[in-house]
């Protein structure tokens, strides 16, 4: 997959591979969105899906995150998929496991 990078228009962009991660998400996505709000920089957050059949999307949706579903599986797959839609001027990866 070729990658074509955006404009920066961001500070940071949080990519995060996901899939049947509803229930984790909703752990992780209060506390992060709390957290970056405390930073004052602009950013966004990308959770970047397998097209999973649980509520992961609407988890998403509900935080203020960017939803993306990837066909293709994979965590490598899922990551360069976020790189690609970044808009920040630095990307930042995490797990949905909590990990």
């Amino acid at each position: 997959m070729k990658i074509s990078l955006n404009d920066n228009t961001l500070d940071v962009s949080i990519v995060i591979p996901a899939m049947n991660e509803a229930a984790n998400l909703e752990q992780l996505l209060p506390s992060l969105m709390e957290t970056l709000e405390g930073l004052e920089i602009s950013y966004e957050v990308l959770v970047v899906d397998a097209d999973s059949p649980d509520a992961t999307q609407a988890v998403v949706e509900e935080y203020g995150g960017r939803y993306i579903c990837e066909a293709e599986r994979g965590y490598g797959v899922a990551l360069v998929r976020g790189f690609s839609e970044a808009l920040g001027a630095y990307v930042i990866t995490m797990d949905a496991d909590l990990s």
